[in-house]
């Protein structure tokens, strides 16, 4: 009678099992299908999904702004891309294009660029001012909540307008 039963218990076993495993894959599915974004509306947009090639797949939130940091006159695009890294947390690359008659080129990285929520952006010839939400000293890494002002300084551009 116990050979009856261990057959059994072994298949129900491997059927709980496969269950748990289908279970975890469906639902690591359905976050990571929620989880994806594109990057925002706006004339840069083609070029910078361009630019971003396979990395566009895992992006999470990309607000993009739009002025003139290079001095020629011509709207620019600062890119705030946030994407999945393979873990519970996101990186940030900052991106910057210069605007011209046949779309936005990518122009170079900002480095140094930490937090979430980039807002109150302000872009001029040579820098872009924004706030952005940065751990604070007592804070989970979950939970940023300290504001803070930062200058993207930008070297090899022209400062005034023509």
């Amino acid at each position: 009678m116990t050979s009856q039963i261990r057959p059994s218990g072994m298949r129900t076993f491997r059927a709980r099992i496969f269950l748990a495993a289908a279970t975890t894959l469906l639902i690591g599915a359905g976050f990571a299908g929620i989880a994806r974004a594109e990057v925002a509306d706006g004339p840069a947009k083609r070029d910078i999904e361009r630019h971003l090639g396979r990395k566009a797949a895992r992006v999470v939130e990309a607000p993009v702004f739009y002025g003139d940091f290079n001095g020629d006159g011509r709207g620019d695009a600062v890119a705030f891309i946030y994407a999945e890294t393979g873990g519970n947390s996101t990186s940030l690359d900052v991106l910057l294009f210069t605007g011209g008659p046949d779309g936005f080129r990518f122009f170079r990285r900002a480095e140094g660029v930490f937090g979430e929520g980039p807002r109150n952006v302000a872009i001029r010839p040579g820098a872009i001012d924004v706030t952005l939400t940065t751990l604070g000293p007592r804070d989970a890494r979950c939970c940023p909540t300290q504001e803070k002002n930062l200058t993207i300084e930008i070297s090899g551009v022209r400062r005034g307008r023509r």
